[in-house]
């Protein structure tokens, strides 16, 4: 199975319409069976779009607009034969005229969608408010829950150890399932480097049902996610390895390699992208 997680910073990018037919043309020469994307904006003006069944309602008051980027992405991918389920949600208002949210799209025929509010905020207007998105389909008669994620930092200006109260209200959601043999996928933008200590990348990777499919990889090709200073990362002027892919401890990691970073793949946002196959 094929995975990609990418923070695709939408509409925010020079260029955006370049970058967006950048990553289908990747999208369609790879076929990845599971996508997770972050920072996935519409315009809040925008008129509503008419979605097809492929689009799986996390709650039933969510407005897909014409300009969302998942959307307009998954409908350039059915015109080229490559059709994935998908789902989106809202979590806050992102630079003051978009709806800023997470999507994600499978081949997998998807059983349910759901947001998962992870902050202690509830205030739409404020980006400290936070939301998962899980997914949940079956693929070669296992049982997977898939998170797509956007979490807070360590700690910020507004509150103590955001990211600690976030990564426990998530762990509630499959927790459950993971005891009952059932495969988790963590997906997204952490905001937690993995070299700094004692904070959260810490507590997630040391957790005895997930394993960091980087760590496990038998393959690697890449490894740091973000090169320079970002939205969030203001004062940066190290290498960051922020995005991840967590999977279950019953899953192989055959192989782990950053795409959009220039290499053989073009940069398409502020951050790299994460391709990860597992079995």
């Amino acid at each position: 199975m094929k995975l990609l997680t990418l923070n695709t910073h939408s509409w925010i990018e020079e260029s955006p319409l370049e970058k967006l037919e950048a990553i289908k043309v990747q999208l369609l020469a790879d076929s990845y069976d599971v996508i997770s994307l972050q920072e996935v904006n519409q315009s809040m003006d925008a008129e509503e779009a008419e979605v097809d069944s492929f689009f799986i309602a996390p709650n039933q008051d969510t407005v897909i607009k014409k300009d969302n980027f998942a959307f307009l992405l998954q409908q350039e991918l059915k015109k080229e034969g490559l059709e994935y389920y998908w789902s989106w949600v809202p979590s806050h208002i992102g630079y003051d005229q978009y709806d800023e949210g997470i999507a994600i799209l499978t081949r997998f025929k998807v059983t349910n969608a759901r947001g998962i509010l992870l902050s202690r905020k509830d205030d739409y207007t404020d980006y400290h408010t936070r939301k998962a998105l899980e997914v949940s389909f079956q693929a070669s008669e296992r049982n997977y829950l898939v998170y797509g994620l956007h979490l807070s930092w360590w700690q910020d200006e507004t509150e103590s150890y955001p990211f600690l109260y976030e990564w426990n209200k998530l762990v509630e959601a499959w927790e459950a399932e993971a005891r009952a043999g059932g495969c988790i996928l963590l997906m997204g933008d952490f905001n937690n480097p993995a070299h700094i200590e004692k904070e959260g990348y810490s507590v997630v990777s040391k957790h005895p049902h997930l394993k960091d499919a980087y760590l496990d990889a038998t393959v690697k090709n890449g490894s740091h996610t973000v090169v320079k200073k970002i939205d969030g990362w203001e004062n940066n002027s190290d290498l960051l390895r922020i995005d991840y892919i967590f999977v279950s401890s019953n899953l192989s990691v055959y192989s782990y390699e950053t795409v959009f970073d220039g290499r053989t793949t073009p940069v398409v946002s502020d951050h790299f992208g994460v391709k990860v196959e597992i079995g």
